[in-house]
This record gives structure tokens, C-alpha cells and sequence, in this order.
């Protein structure tokens, strides 16, 4: 829990955002986004390793209000990758060049930890398939163990209302990212532009908490439960208070 907070906490303090105008708390914002990297460093976890490569995809590709969203950037990142792929791999996921057996008590089978995890990830999805009908919409109790969060939470809750968490979540994130796409004009004031920044923020960490779900189920732990749901909290009112000003600065320009 504690490297995934901290990228949060990452994403929170970025420096590198169109943020309109300067403030105290900006000019902070590269230390405490230092410190909550080192902090990250210390508290390593390969889910977290998989976020983080995540984070840096959705700041260079898919972020409208990150300036480091150009051609040259995903032109670099996409070498870096490459060759982190190619070179750092045993750095980022030690576990699995380390040698060691384990057993799947399932099978009562011994294997390499890359095929432990492997059978870990790919077993809920049998498990899931053959489930009765009802118990695939509706749920089960017993949902046994599995190391795919999101697969469990389909087993454990069913398929109608992880879908329709999935859509939920879908949908505000990306109400959220194209605010700025909508409106590229010179008129956008500084309150929206406060208002944009503060929705895909908040939205960005609603993904990370989301994407956190391809190992174990986290984010419906007590108190980081609460976290998620303040900050799509956060981001469906940010959306709301940008197009209350939108309307009314339209309401304004027609007045004039």
C-alpha cells in the first residue's frame, strides 16, 4: 500500500503540469514530489514497479495538461522502455530471476516463481468461466484464491456490478481528460483552467487506485477504500464547477 500511495502522492506533486499562475505551494511542489519518490525507492513493490511504468506512460501519451505530452518525449520514453525492457528487467521484478520454487498447493505441483505467478494470474479466469450464470452476474461467497484483484472481484461480486464500477470509473476519467480538448480558446479563465487541473489530477489517481486491481484487491482495503472514493469524489465536482463557469462565462459573452 505504502509505494502505491506515494504514487499517488507522485502524481499529485508533479512539477511539470500547465499549472495556471504561481503560488508557494508550487514552487514546493519538486520537493515534496522528490521526497515522495524516495520514499517510493525505499517501499518497493513490483505492482507498484508496473504503476509507476504506467504513471510515466499516461504523463507523455494520454494527460492533456502534462508538458511533457509532446512528440520528443514519447520518442525518448519510448527507447528508455526499450531498454529498460531489454536491460532492467531483473532490476524491476527481482522475484523472478531469483531461482527459488514454489508450490501450487492447487496442483500440488512445484514450479519457478514466473510460473507460480503465471498459473497465480491466469487460474480466476477458469475459475470464473465455470462458474453457474446467476454466480457470474450476482457474485459468490467463497471466492477462493487469485492473484488477478480485478478477476476476484468478479468472482467474489459479480459481473454486474464490477462492470458497472468499471463504466463508472471509465466514464468520469474521461469526462475528466478531455475538458481541456473541449476548449482550447483564449477566453478559458484562470478559475477553469484551476478547475481542469484540479479534475484530471485527482482523475489521474483515480486510475492508478483502478490499475492497482491486476494484483490483489487494495484499494478495498479500510481507509484506502475511502481515499478512492474522496478522490472521484473530488474529480466529479471539479467537472461539474469547470462547466458551471463555462456556462457562465458563454452566458457572459452573449450578454456582451
Amino acid at each position: 500500500i505504502a509505494s502505491q500511495l506515494m504514487i499517488c502522492a507522485m502524481i499529485w506533486f508533479f512539477p511539470l503540469y500547465n499549472i495556471p499562475g504561481s503560488s508557494s505551494d508550487a514552487k514546493k511542489s519538486p520537493l515534496w514530489f522528490f521526497l515522495a519518490f524516495l520514499l517510493f525507492i525505499i517501499s518497493p513493490t513490483m505492482t507498484a514497479n508496473v504503476l509507476f511504468i504506467i504513471s510515466i506512460s499516461i504523463y507523455i501519451f494520454i494527460l492533456p495538461i502534462s508538458k511533457i505530452n509532446n512528440i520528443k518525449s514519447k520518442i525518448i520514453f519510448t527507447l528508455f522502455l526499450s531498454l529498460v525492457t531489454i536491460m532492467g528487467l531483473k532490476y524491476l521484478f527481482p522475484i523472478f530471476y531469483d531461482g527459488s520454487i514454489k508450490v501450487i498447493k492447487n496442483l500440488n505441483q512445484e514450479t519457478t516463481t514466473l510460473g507460480y505467478y503465471i498459473y497465480g494470474f491466469s487460474y480466476p479466469f477458469f475459475v470464473f468461466i465455470e462458474m453457474p450464470f446467476w454466480d457470474q452476474i450476482f457474485g459468490r461467497v467463497n471466492h477462493g484464491w487469485a492473484e488477478f484483484g480485478y478477476i476476484k472481484l468478479l468472482i467474489g461480486n459479480g459481473a454486474l456490478w464490477v462492470f458497472s464500477l468499471t463504466f463508472a470509473i471509465i466514464s468520469i476519467v474521461y469526462s475528466a481528460f478531455k475538458l481541456l480538448k473541449n476548449n482550447m480558446s483564449s477566453f478559458i479563465t484562470l478559475s477553469e483552467k484551476k478547475w481542469i487541473w484540479i479534475a484530471q489530477v485527482n482523475a489521474f489517481i483515480c486510475i492508478i487506485y483502478f490499475l492497482s486491481l491486476i494484483h490483489y484487491i487494495t484499494i478495498f482495503r479500510l481507509g484506502v477504500l475511502q481515499l478512492f472514493s474522496f478522490h472521484i469524489a473530488i474529480t466529479m465536482y471539479a467537472i461539474k464547477k469547470y462547466k458551471i463557469f463555462v456556462l457562465m462565462s458563454d452566458g457572459e459573452l452573449y450578454e456582451g
